[in-house]
């Protein structure tokens, strides 16, 4: 199971990795678009990534009436079928890592597919390497 931790520690919340996943998903700089995302907690000012942990037993998968979410069984990725999804956003009600969301045209739910390559855009444009694919 593939998954993109999080080195909090090396995170200095400048959302580079937003701005690159947006722009391999969607064509364009719109963070609001983006499967990660960087928020900062106040007053501590501490950096909080939200990313799709690819779960073995992702309750998104399970939760959804419409099997729009479905564990790969050669990836090991929760992939994302659109022409299923009727939009009813259980699974991001139910995602405890807080990593699905609604898209900003509201049309389609989006989440972490780790770019299906080996290295994710967000991994590769992150400059202080606070993002790794961990196996």
């Amino acid at each position: 199971m593939s998954h993109i931790h999080i080195h909090k520690e090396r995170c200095v919340g400048c959302r580079y990795c937003e701005l690159y996943c947006s722009l391999e998903k969607e064509q364009a700089c719109w963070p609001a678009a983006s499967r990660i995302r960087i928020h900062r907690e106040e007053p501590t000012g501490e950096e909080q990534g939200q990313v799709c942990q690819q779960c073995l037993q992702a309750l998104c998968v399970r939760s959804c009436p419409e099997e729009a979410l479905i564990m790969n069984p050669v990836t090991k990725v929760v992939d994302y079928d659109q022409q299923r999804c009727s939009l009813c956003l259980i699974c991001v009600e139910v995602c405890p890592f807080k990593a699905v969301w609604l898209s900003p045209q509201k049309d389609r739910i989006v989440k972490c597919d780790l770019c299906q390559k080996s290295r994710p855009a967000c991994v590769a444009g992150c400059p202080e390497k606070a993002l790794e694919v961990i196996t």
